[in-house]
């Protein structure tokens, strides 16, 4: 009889521990606050320099517990377009609960745009004499050019066996991904720009009206050795702008 009394009690103990979790659970606060801008067509202009007063005006927050949060909304980030008239800014909030909205719009830019633009890289010139004629001694360097190019290929296969998860659009805004980050060619061989988009989606428009609205900025020559890097993103028809995807594009 007290065995049995015993194992009731601790059938109630546990009852009660299960439901406190539940509780807990259910009060927690895992919804991002959300971030509106008044009028995403406005045309806005910023210069170098510029306060954020003007990309902050017509910017406000709500949040499902915390309430208007406009208050906190920061620039997380001024990335310049590759023509160097335009520029993405994006938004930020956090909630109390460390929640993290994001919103994103376009504006006109003038300024250098240093720190963000990719800097354009000189035409392809002619080789010399001299240098055709190095090519036999070059060919031990092609070789472990080849060794170091089959370790780049292996190692874009590993990211894109860990990107095979669902891809879904964050809130009204689009997403895109990538199959890679990086890729290397040798000076001469075609490079397709689109060739490493992996997925596009949206909350409203499909794949295929995505696909016509990829940008891709950034200058590269696949002629010309070097390192370049291009930036990625796609606009929905509400000009909402996904997250932006870096990708290093190696010429050898």
């Amino acid at each position: 009889m007290r065995q049995r009394l015993l194992t009731l009690c601790l059938i109630a103990g546990c009852a009660v521990l299960v439901a406190g979790a539940a509780v807990i659970t259910a009060s927690q606060d895992k919804t991002a606050p959300v971030i509106t801008i008044e009028d995403k067509e406005k045309e806005i202009t910023y210069k170098d320099g510029d306060n954020y007063e003007e990309l902050l005006a017509d910017v406000t927050a709500e949040d499902n517990r915390d309430g208007d949060v406009t208050d906190q909304i920061f620039i997380d980030k001024i990335t310049v377009v590759s023509d160097g008239t335009r520029a993405i800014v994006q938004y930020a909030v956090i909630d109390e609960s460390n929640n993290v909205g994001t919103e994103t719009r376009m504006v006109n830019y003038e300024g250098t745009g240093q720190a963000e633009q990719n800097v354009s890289q000189p035409e392809a010139e002619e080789p010399s004499q001299e240098e055709e004629a190095q090519t036999e001694e070059d060919t031990s360097e092609e070789t472990s050019e080849d060794e170091q190019a089959a370790q780049e290929q292996a190692s874009a296969e590993e990211t894109q066996e860990e990107n095979t998860g669902e891809l879904t659009p964050d809130g009204a805004n689009p997403a895109i991904r990538l199959t890679e980050t990086s890729r290397s060619i040798r000076a001469g061989e075609s490079f397709d720009v689109l060739s490493v988009i992996d997925q596009v989606v949206d909350d409203q428009d499909d794949a295929a009206t995505l696909s016509r609205r990829i940008h891709a900025d950034g200058e590269y020559n696949t002629s010309v050795p070097g390192t370049y890097t291009i930036r990625y993103y796609v606009m929905d028809t509400n000009n909402n702008t996904s997250n932006i995807e870096e990708f290093t594009l190696t010429v050898q």
